[in-house]
């Protein structure tokens, strides 16, 4: 799933599963967007999941 990480490059195969799991963790973490949105701090790990979630999410449009 994860290609060139020292490029940090995120290269996603078509698996109906792995989506799944990723957009249903992807409801999980939105109030953590609200305090993002709010200005409120978030753990430097919670940005990371973030950063890489939306990477591979913006794949599949």
């Amino acid at each position: 799933m994860l290609q060139s990480a020292p490029c940090q490059q995120v290269v996603v195969v078509g698996n109906s599963r792995l989506q799944h799991e990723i957009q249903e963790r992807l409801k999980e973490i939105e109030p953590k967007l609200d305090l993002i949105a709010r200005g409120e701090h978030v753990e430097e790990a919670v940005m990371e999941e973030l950063r890489t979630t939306y990477e591979i999410a913006q794949t599949w449009e």
